[in-house]
């Protein structure tokens, strides 16, 4: 999963940004291995919130089925521009955190 940062690609803004309504989206995706597969390495289960958006992202291993559940709620519609760098620094960080990868091997 990726967490898209274009949002704070400014040290500071003129207005607020728009986050859109506050939502829930949840996404569930299982992907069946093969058998010459395995997971050599899941990421760590991320869960931060702030006063502005909650996320969350967990990886699980259940036989040979890998299943990656992923919430992200949207809290508050905008972000004022006084309330900015702190965000910034929140969303960078949950980035650095979310923004890692499944890794497979071969099976010998």
């Amino acid at each position: 999963s990726r967490l898209d940062t274009s949002a704070v690609a400014k040290d500071s803004r003129l207005y607020p940004l728009e986050l859109g309504l506050p939502s829930v989206i949840e996404d569930e995706i299982r992907i069946q291995l093969p058998d010459n597969l395995e997971v050599k390495y899941l990421p760590e289960d991320v869960d931060i919130g702030s006063a502005w958006l909650d996320y969350s992202i967990s990886y699980k291993l259940d036989g040979t089925v890998l299943k990656i559940s992923q919430m992200q709620i949207v809290e508050k519609r905008q972000v004022h521009r006084e309330e900015y760098p702190e965000f910034k620094k929140y969303l960078e960080a949950l980035a650095i955190k979310v923004n890692q990868y499944v890794i497979l091997e071969e099976k010998d």
